[in-house]
């Protein structure tokens, strides 16, 4: 996926439990990779298969309002990394931005739960490379929602 500049996130299922549930919740139980398309999944992986799906999800996405995901299924549409450019809150209030991908790094600025930032399409370590009105930072990915 990282070849063909595909965004998305991996659940490490075998060490972390929190990971395993939302797995089995979506449908998942039959093998990995266990890849959500929206509302469609594939178990293994085919790089043919894998193009058909991802092309029909992007149509799908394309056609659907507001820029949300196809269904009402939001654990499917959450488990989707978010594209370059997509408007992002933090899940609580208190979310640390900090300067660098490290969270022992200075910390740039604190969210309030309304404070919009700006996926840049950077990932490292977990933590999303972000825009806020103070400036680019790192924020934990867990605790960032699409818009």
């Amino acid at each position: 996926m990282q070849r063909k500049g595909v965004a998305f996130v991996e659940r490490d299922i075998e060490t972390k439990p929190s990971h395993k549930d939302e797995y089995v919740r979506a449908g998942g139980g039959r093998g990995v990779p266990f890849i959500v398309f929206g509302e469609k999944t594939m178990t293994g992986f085919s790089e043919n298969a894998f193009d058909k799906h991802y092309a029909a999800f992007q149509l799908r996405s394309a056609a659907a309002p507001s820029g949300r995901g196809v269904g009402d299924v939001d654990l499917r549409s959450d488990m989707i990394a978010p594209q370059a450019g997509q408007t992002m809150l933090g899940k609580i209030a208190g979310v640390k931005v900090y300067t660098q991908p490290s969270k022992t790094s200075e910390k740039l600025v604190v969210l309030s739960k309304t404070d919009e930032v700006i996926y840049m399409g950077e990932e490292r370590d977990g933590l999303y490379r972000v825009t806020t009105e103070k400036g680019d930072g790192w924020v934990d990915k867990l605790l960032l929602r699409k818009l």
